[in-house]
C-alpha cells in the first residue's frame, strides 16, 4: 500500500470499525501496518505535515478500537440509549470532535460526551440551544441556520456517566446531507470559487446574526462547525441545499462573558479577547466568520472590495470591529453586485 492510499483509507474512514476491519484480532495488526506508512518518521519531508494531520486521526480510532475491544464492545452492531422521552440506536461514530463523538439516528443526531470532563460543555450548549429555540425568533432561526434540541440526559458508560445532546434540523437533515466547511476544502484544497463562497458566508453571517439578536455569542465559529449541503450531481438544486448549518454550541457564552476553551485545532481563527481570556462581543464571531471566508477562499485573486472587507472584519482591536451580522449581510451582498450583477442559483457540486 503507498502513502497516498494509506491516506484516502484512513481519511474516509467514520469508524475505527471501518478502517480496521470486522476481526478484533487482526485489528492491531491493521493499525501496525498502517502506521508504518503514514508515521512522520517514515515519509518524505513533503510529506510530513500530511503525515502528521493523517496519523493523529489513525491513532484516535485506534484509541476507540482499543476500547471497544477492552470492553467487548468492537464491532457490535448498534448501541441502544434509552431517555426519558425517546430510546435511540445507534452505531459507530459518524463524526468525532473535541468533545464529542457524533451519531448518525434516522434525521436526528446523538452527541455523546468522550469523556465526563465534556459534560459541562454539553450542558452549557443544551442551555444555549434551549434559549434560541424558544426566542420570539425561534421559527426562523431554527428552520434555516441553527438545530433544534430534543433530547438531553445523561447515559452510564461502565463507571462513567456521560452527557448526551439529540439534535434535529428542521430544513436541513442534519444526518445525511451536510458537510462541513473543512471538508469542503478538502475536496477543492486551492479554495472555492469567490461566487461559491459568497452565499456560503452570507448563510453563516445569518446564522450569528440569529445568535447575536438573543444575545448569545457563538464562540466557535469555525470551518468544521459550519454545515452546507452540495447540490445535484447534474448540477440542479436539491430542496435542502444552499442552506447552511451552525453547530456546536458547547462553548458559547451570553455577550460580555469569557469563552472557556477553545478548539486547539483552530487557535489561529481564534481573534486576540478570545486568546487573552477578554470579555466575548459580537465582533468575535465576526472575526472568525470573516477568517472562515478568507478559508473558502484559499491563496487565489479576489477583488479589492472583497479583500477590504474581509481585512476589517478581522481588525484585531474588538472595539474597531464591525459587530452587526444583518448589516453585514447586506453590505456584502451590496458588494457583490458590481462583480457578479444580480443575485441567482450557482450550483455547488462535489466532484466525484
Amino acid at each position: 500500500m503507498t502513502f497516498i492510499q494509506a491516506c484516502q483509507q484512513i481519511n474516509t474512514a467514520k469508524s475505527y470499525f471501518d478502517l480496521f476491519g470486522a476481526d478484533p484480532d487482526n485489528a492491531k495488526t491493521v493499525f501496525r501496518e498502517l502506521s508504518m506508512i503514514v508515521h512522520e518518521d517514515k515519509v518524505s519531508k513533503s510529506q510530513k505535515a500530511i503525515a502528521h494531520e493523517v496519523f493523529i486521526k489513525l491513532q484516535s480510532l485506534w484509541i476507540k478500537a482499543e476500547k471497544a475491544i477492552e470492553d467487548g464492545n468492537y464491532g457490535k452492531e448498534s448501541i441502544k440509549l434509552i431517555s426519558k422521552k425517546e430510546s435511540y440506536e445507534i452505531n459507530s461514530p459518524a463524526w468525532t470532535g473535541d468533545l464529542c463523538n457524533l451519531y448518525r439516528c434516522g434525521k436526528k443526531v446523538v452527541k455523546i460526551a468522550l469523556s465526563p470532563l465534556a459534560n459541562p460543555f454539553l450542558d452549557n450548549e443544551a442551555k444555549i440551544l434551549q434559549l434560541l429555540n424558544n426566542s420570539e425568533n425561534a421559527e426562523k432561526v431554527i428552520d434555516n441556520h441553527i438545530p433544534l434540541l430534543t433530547d438531553s440526559f445523561i447515559v452510564q458508560n461502565g463507571k462513567e456517566r456521560l452527557k448526551v445532546n439529540v439534535l434535529y434540523q428542521v430544513k436541513t437533515p442534519l444526518a445525511t446531507s451536510c458537510i462541513s466547511l473543512e471538508d469542503v476544502i478538502k475536496f477543492y484544497p486551492d479554495g472555492v470559487e469567490l461566487k461559491t463562497a459568497a452565499w456560503m458566508f452570507r448563510r453563516l453571517l445569518s446564522a450569528i446574526g440569529g445568535c447575536h439578536a438573543n444575545d448569545i455569542v457563538h464562540g466557535a465559529v469555525l470551518p468544521s462547525h459550519f454545515l452546507i449541503c452540495p447540490d445535484n450531481k447534474d448540477g440542479t438544486k436539491r430542496s435542502d441545499t444552499h442552506n447552511g448549518i451552525l453547530i456546536d454550541f458547547s462553548y458559547s457564552v451570553k455577550r460580555g462573558e469569557t469563552i472557556k476553551a477553545i478548539s486547539p485545532k483552530w487557535k489561529h481563527f481564534y481573534p486576540p479577547e478570545v486568546l487573552n481570556k477578554k470579555e466575548a462581543s459580537r465582533g468575535t464571531d465576526v472575526y472568525m466568520a470573516a477568517f472562515c471566508l478568507k478559508y473558502l477562499l484559499g491563496k487565489q485573486n479576489i477583488p479589492k472590495s472583497v479583500d477590504g472587507f474581509i481585512k476589517a472584519c478581522m481588525i484585531g482591536n474588538v472595539n474597531r470591529r464591525p459587530k452587526e451580522a444583518f448589516s453585514l449581510y447586506e453590505e456584502f451582498a451590496e458588494l457583490l453586485k458590481p462583480i457578479f450583477g444580480p443575485p441567482k442559483f450557482h450550483a455547488f457540486v462535489l466532484p466525484e
